[in-house]
């Protein structure tokens, strides 16, 4: 797990060394051109904007990858104190990245195994929607100041098959989730799939009622 961490995070700081030289490599045709200064404060202001926009996005996916490692740590570490059977955890942090085919690990309570899923809610104020057929529909409103200008809808299939309730876990968790049209609180039901935020999801491991509605 430490191994497929330190990748991603290795990737996030190989893309910004890039966009830096790229903008090196801006800046040295200004230069060798000798463009005039409003040509050198447009293509400046362009290098500005760009590295404000990547840096919010990368903060967002590093504060994704250090969030869903915590949650997997203090799992792991739950696990080991209450003798509960952790199967294999298979790329936790791919859901950061829209990577979503089959579950992440299994878990053995009650007598039963859950197949579990994390799935990432990378902006804070982008709400999730939960289907019945595992696909989640994040919406992220695009703001000009405080006027909402137009929504960007992605689509993600985090369905996978099991025999018992599959078991959804978000981290990190947006301040919104839905199950269709209601807000979704842990442990409610999107078909056959049980929505848990990590604190939430580790409680109910420890009651021994996963699968079972909370009251």
């Amino acid at each position: 797990m430490k191994e497929n961490s330190k990748g991603i995070i290795k990737k996030i700081f190989g893309t910004i060394v890039a966009l830096l030289l790229i903008a090196v490599l801006f800046w040295i045709i200004i230069e060798a051109f000798n463009l005039t200064v409003n040509a050198r404060q447009i293509i400046t202001l362009v290098l500005i904007v760009a590295a404000v926009i990547l840096a919010i996005y990368a903060i967002a996916y590093l504060r994704a990858i250090l969030k869903q490692r915590r949650f997997m740590r203090k799992l792991r570490k739950f696990c080991a104190e209450k003798s509960i059977t952790l199967n294999e955890v298979k790329k936790p942090f791919a859901s950061v990245f829209g990577k979503q085919k089959g579950y992440n690990f299994s878990v053995q309570s009650a007598g039963k195994e859950f197949r579990c899923k994390v799935v990432a809610g990378v902006w804070r104020g982008s709400p999730m929607t939960f289907k019945d057929t595992g696909e989640v529909v994040c919406r992220r409103t695009i703001r000009l100041y405080k006027i909402e200008m137009f929504d960007i809808l992605k689509k993600i299939d985090c369905s996978f098959e099991s025999d018992n309730t599959k078991i959804l876990i978000v981290v990190p968790t947006p301040f919104e989730l839905y199950v269709g049209k209601d807000q979704a609180d842990n442990a409610d039901m999107a078909g056959k799939y049980q929505i848990f935020t990590a604190r939430g999801f580790i409680g109910a491991l420890d009651r021994e009622c996963l699968g079972k509605k909370m009251i």
